[in-house]
């Protein structure tokens, strides 16, 4: 039976780097789709306490959508980008500005 998860050791050592960035956004939208339904929950039981006083005897919700209280697409998009940033490698332009701007800083001689 195997489980989720890396466990052998051999395997580990096989793993590219470009597989260990896949399995790790895999495993970052894994566990923003816990902390989703964590929220949906208490979402659910938000009438418990989630209410502010609004006027003299009148009380309004904090939260008035389910969005602000948890923005899953914003989430998962900074996931996403997080994990692009570093794939394409610098053009030539961009390798210039930085041996300029370190000449600059006279960290290269």
């Amino acid at each position: 039976m195997r489980r989720f998860g890396m466990t052998d050791l051999d395997e580990i050592d096989r793993m590219t780097y470009r597989e260990f960035r896949l399995r790790m956004k895999a495993y970052e939208l894994r566990r923003l789709d816990e902390e989703y339904r964590i929220a949906l929950l208490a979402w659910q039981i938000r009438e418990i306490d989630a209410k502010k006083k609004n006027g003299k005897n009148k009380y309004r919700y904090v939260y008035d959508s389910f969005r602000k209280f948890f923005d899953y697409e914003g989430q998962e998009k900074k996931i996403l980008e997080a994990a692009g940033q570093g794939n394409r490698p610098k053009t030539a332009v961009e390798r210039y500005k930085d041996y300029m701007r370190a000449k600059k800083c006279q960290t290269i001689m």
